[in-house]
């Protein structure tokens, strides 16, 4: 074989090994695109708010009378609310004894102190009405866009379906027979406690510790289950099963 042909041999070769590492060393384009979608959303807020009317009274109370007073619960949220009412209104305590005006064990001042006592100091509420006893229904009255329920445990519930909705109540605060000569010149804060919830399940159960199924309506029913069978419900059951499981 002649040199010259080699010299071609050995340069075909060469140039085959070139081509085959640059083709190794190639980088493809492979086709790809995106794109994408997007939408705002608001998010709701939760508030309700308790005006009550001032009384007619506000001293010299004893044990056997009660003040009464007439008010509205609002929703001033943008969501429905669960609102759980509750008592906890306070007695400040001047005395530890008083057996007369001047035989009695006083508390210092600086000691004197606000303790929620509802054993002393009761409270009845519901839907006004002036010719019941206390100006208070012995039935919770449903509107059209609220409702009264209760729990096992005899807790009272008002929910409210929409934002700006105003359900009326009536308030009487007892001062208790049992209530001792130690609360004699004591101090009385009322206070109707709101605690409000959204209406779902799992944040009714979060925020109060019963669900759905721990419910009863306030139609003078006590035993009958929040539920939508037939025969066993009304307008706020029908509400709240429809809320509560979102």
């Amino acid at each position: 074989m002649s040199k010259t042909l080699q010299n071609k041999k050995v340069r075909l070769v060469l140039l085959g090994m070139m081509l085959l590492l640059t083709t190794i060393g190639t980088t493809y384009a492979w086709w790809m695109v995106k794109t994408s979608a997007t939408q705002t959303v608001t998010m709701g807020k939760l508030g309700v708010t308790m005006e009550l009317s001032d009384p007619a009274d506000s001293e010299n109370y004893e044990p056997g009378l009660y003040m009464d007073q007439e008010g509205t619960i609002t929703n001033k949220g943008s969501i429905p609310a669960l609102v759980k009412v509750g008592n906890v209104s306070e007695v400040k305590k001047k005395y530890t004894r008083y057996d007369n005006f001047d035989d009695f064990d006083a508390i210092a001042e600086g000691d004197q102190a606000y303790v929620v006592d509802p054993n002393g100091v009761k409270l009845k509420f519901g839907t006004p009405d002036e010719d019941a006893e206390y100006g208070i229904s012995d039935v919770f009255t449903d509107g059209d866009d609220y409702g009264w329920l209760k729990d096992i445990n005899g807790n009272i519930y008002l929910l409210l379906y929409d934002e700006g909705t105003a359900a009326p109540i009536a308030t009487a605060l007892f001062f208790d027979g049992s209530m001792d000569n130690t609360y004699m010149d004591a101090d009385v804060k009322m206070a109707v406690q709101l605690e409000a919830s959204q209406v779902l399940n799992d944040a009714v159960a979060a925020n109060f510790g019963v669900d759905f199924d721990d419910f009863e309506m306030m139609d003078n029913k006590p035993n009958a289950k929040a539920r939508t069978s037939a025969g066993n419900t009304n307008k706020t059951m029908q509400k709240f099963a429809e809320l509560m499981n979102r």
